[in-house]
């Protein structure tokens, strides 16, 4: 017949490789002679690529899981981060009514009239209002003679003095500052010295 895959033997059967089903005339057996005469190679080679097949995959499962794991820590300390300064906007209302205080204290005449009982009630619940705030984390920056720092003192005002020790420094505070779990909510609004020149 002059199909080749149709050729047959003298005896009658097909002349065909017994690994590709192609015609004898293939280069299977001559290739593979040593796998064929040899099955365990073969095992062995599967196992080793087998081997390293699982480890790609371990590999990759555990970059997995570290990412997982870092995407998770991340995004419970952004959690933290937000309920942290949740409340950075009420707290600042809230240093409204801290200045109103510190207003109605600052005139000492007009203070010294009030009934005792009264300025008594009035300065407890100032000391009250103060101890909440302290309690969720507020705290006051900037005091009198502290050196001029424009990260935590707006300065409103300027004073000048011959003092060289004084240069520079906090006169007075006109609005007081604050900081919420260690960030800056308000500076503290002062007048600095200045050296007279």
């Amino acid at each position: 017949m002059s199909n080749l895959n149709n050729k047959k033997s003298e005896d009658g059967s097909d002349k065909k490789c017994p690994s590709c089903k192609q015609d004898q005339n293939c280069n299977c057996g001559k290739d593979n002679s040593t796998i064929e005469t040899n099955p365990t190679i073969s095992l062995e080679d599967k196992l080793k690529a087998c081997e390293v097949l699982k480890q790609e995959y371990l590999d990759g499962w555990q970059r997995a899981k570290a990412d997982f794991v870092n995407a998770r820590r991340d995004e419970e300390k952004l959690r933290l981060e937000l309920v942290k300064y949740a409340k950075t906007d009420l707290i600042v209302e809230l240093l409204r009514i801290v200045d109103n205080f510190d207003r109605a204290f600052a005139n000492k005449e007009t203070w010294e009239k009030v009934d005792k009982n009264w300025r008594i009630g009035v300065e407890y619940i100032y000391s009250e209002l103060m101890n909440i705030l302290q309690n969720n984390g507020v705290k006051e920056i900037g005091n009198i003679g502290d050196k001029f720092d424009s990260t935590i003192h707006e300065s409103v005002g300027v004073r000048e003095t011959e003092d060289t020790r004084q240069d520079d420094t906090v006169e007075s505070i006109t609005s007081k500052g604050f900081t919420l779990n260690g960030r800056i909510v308000r500076p503290a609004k002062v007048i600095i010295w200045h050296l007279k020149k």
